[in-house]
């Protein structure tokens, strides 16, 4: 891949950081900013790719398997909910109770 030479102005502080952070890595600062510009374009790259995925998704909806029909009303669809949570309460009673365990609190 061919290189081209560029200057930056960036804040000092920022730019000794930098150094710090690329020598604890054994990399020299140019190949940090690149790495860490690389990545930050993929980022940007894949989230697009992701977006524009999902709006196709949401253009094109999904099949649910009603035939756009709806045949329960909201009241009996709330009650079928409720009586799933409610028949699962302690297993997730239990799983929060370990996943906030394990959490650190200030």
């Amino acid at each position: 891949m061919e290189k081209q030479n560029v200057s930056l102005s960036i804040p000092k502080q920022l730019l000794k950081r930098a150094k710090i952070i690329a020598a604890s890595q054994d990399k020299s600062l140019s190949q940090f900013l690149r790495e860490s510009l690389e990545q930050k374009v993929r980022e940007e790259t894949d989230y697009n790719k992701a977006r524009k995925r999902q709006l196709r998704l949401l253009k094109k909806g999904l099949d649910l398997g009603t035939g756009g029909q709806v045949k329960t009303c909201r009241d009996e669809q709330n009650a079928k909910d409720l009586a799933i949570l409610n028949s699962q309460a302690d297993r997730l009673n239990e799983e929060a109770t370990d996943i906030l365990s394990y959490q650190v609190l200030p």
